[in-house]
């Protein structure tokens, strides 16, 4: 077993729910579907990234953030994984 500190499960899937909340509310103020937002990742991907069942790579993150005109931060800060929400 690893000495790294590892997140568990649980505080994996609420960060990527949190992750997944702030690409789509800013998707829906951008006027962009799931489809024109993940080109060339399939519409299921980015449903599964919205609704917080997969994270979305670093690469991917990249993507959406241009796309959507906002900086990676306004995706990613505050969120960590190490830390469940009360």
């Amino acid at each position: 077993m690893s000495s790294i500190l590892q997140p568990t499960p649980q505080q994996r899937r609420s960060s990527a729910a949190e992750i997944g909340r702030r690409v789509r509310r800013h998707r829906l103020a951008a006027g962009l579907t799931q489809a024109e937002l993940g080109d060339p990742y399939t519409r299921a991907y980015v449903s599964a990234v919205e609704h917080g069942r997969c994270a979305p790579s670093l690469k991917v993150l990249w993507l959406f953030a241009a796309r959507l005109e906002v900086e990676v931060g306004d995706l990613v800060d505050g969120v960590n994984p190490f830390v469940t929400p009360e």
